[in-house]
């Protein structure tokens, strides 16, 4: 297993990660990940993601 922490990476839809306020923001924000509340967690040496980590996002200063 290995454990994945995408802290302070820019936002994107296809990260295996489930952001728990996307809501709060507009669709044209620039997000990036402010904070790993889970890790997100995949099989060492493949693309098998066996759970999916829980994130706060930001807002990028412009």
């Amino acid at each position: 297993m290995q454990i994945l922490d995408f802290t302070g990476e820019e936002f994107e839809a296809g990260l295996p990660i489930l952001p728990i306020n996307l809501g709060d923001f507009c669709a044209n924000d620039v997000l990036f990940v402010e904070v790993m509340m889970e890790p997100t967690i995949k099989v060492a040496d493949t693309a098998e993601i066996v759970k999916k980590g829980a994130v706060v996002l930001g807002r990028k200063d412009s």
